[in-house]
């Protein structure tokens, strides 16, 4: 609670001067522990210095500190995948490379918003599988997550698209959960493959279903065009 404020009063402080901003800033960010206090630093004076702002980001990304390395990703979720959007940034955060899981799961925050505000740009590390296994994964995961409750679709364009573990996670399940109200389509030539029967870590089981193990899900819609849409779940066949 106690860094909360901190990161609060920060902004409250130095409303206008981006440099003396910055400088509190670097102090205080070794500081951060957690997730929370992290992604509620959205500094309002970053919108009107973008360019230094981004010059900063390079070095937090490289940090090698857990949370300031998601700050750095964060911020460039929520300041530069809009008007001031270049290419290169995508590739700053697929080339970050943590076993943290708040730092993993804050680069499939990241592309799982750009596949929706930059979709051109995003979709080839998916497709070409640019990202390490559990950030595709969750990437794919967080798009489906991001269906309103009021319904919408989820499009998985052409070309092959995996899911399931490859890491050491102990659970015993791994599920691609859909929302009620989802329609998850395919298109042509796309397929969407589980890892390989027997393939998985610690014998886990990968399945696609619905949110709290499929109760109370209605509505859900999955949907290809001919017989080039494929869900291949590499089951056993023996």
């Amino acid at each position: 609670e106690e860094n909360n404020l901190h990161g609060a009063l920060l902004s409250l402080i130095f409303p206008n001067d981006i440099g003396q901003f910055l400088s509190e800033l670097e102090r205080f960010l070794p500081y951060v522990d957690n997730w929370a206090t992290c992604d509620m630093l959205s500094p309002k004076i970053f919108k009107k210095n973008l360019p230094l702002v981004y010059e900063k980001v390079n070095g937090w990304l490289k940090s090698g500190k857990t949370y300031t390395v998601r700050f750095g990703i964060v911020t460039l979720l929520g300041f530069f995948l809009d008007d001031v959007f270049k290419p290169e940034m995508l590739q700053l955060v697929a080339d970050v490379k943590s076993d943290e899981f708040y730092v993993k799961m804050a680069a499939a925050w990241y592309f799982s918003v750009a596949l929706v505000k930059q979709y051109d740009a995003a979709l080839p590390y998916i497709q070409n599988k640019q990202l390490d296994p559990w950030t595709h994964n969750k990437a794919i995961q967080k798009a489906l997550d991001a269906v309103p409750s009021t319904g919408g679709m989820v499009v998985i364009p052409a070309g092959t698209w995996m899911f399931g573990s490859t890491d050491q996670m102990t659970s015993k399940t791994e599920v691609l959960s859909i929302k009620a109200k989802t329609i998850l389509h395919l298109c042509a030539g796309a397929t969407l493959k589980l890892v390989e029967y027997g393939k998985a870590p610690n014998k886990k089981i990968v399945f696609i279903g619905g949110k709290n193990k499929g109760k109370n899900v209605t509505d859900v819609v999955i949907e290809g065009e001919g017989e080039t849409s494929v869900i291949d779940g590499q089951g056993d066949r023996g």
